[in-house]
């Protein structure tokens, strides 16, 4: 609150140039190397939607996905957490979409 710039926000231009531009096309080469397929990003920069084959998924991500029936629908899951590595690895904060159970309430 002694800050001269407290409560003046940032404008859309201003935010852009903390973006992270070069991290995402890092991201974009590590998944194209495993012959995944970007099919978006957000506006933000920090997001990407991808989509490949299981078995690229699995090379890129270093996990298993596993196929599981639960009553009558058939899902997919991931061994272990999913993560990216070399020069990429902690630019992945959370991979998510991989599986489609849902969420199911407590009651």
């Amino acid at each position: 609150m002694g800050s001269p710039t407290y409560h003046q926000w940032m404008t859309g231009a201003e935010l852009k140039r903390f973006q992270p531009t070069t991290e995402l096309e890092a991201v974009k080469a590590e998944l194209a190397a495993h012959h995944l397929i970007v099919v978006s990003a957000d506006p933000d920069n920090c997001s990407v939607k991808f989509t490949g084959r299981v078995s690229d998924f699995e090379g890129a991500f270093h996990t298993q996905l596993n196929r599981y029936q639960l009553g009558n629908k058939i899902t997919r899951v991931a061994l272990t957490k999913p993560q990216l590595t070399g020069a990429t690895g902690g630019l992945a904060g959370a991979v998510t979409g991989i599986n489609n159970t849902g969420l199911r309430p407590f009651h």
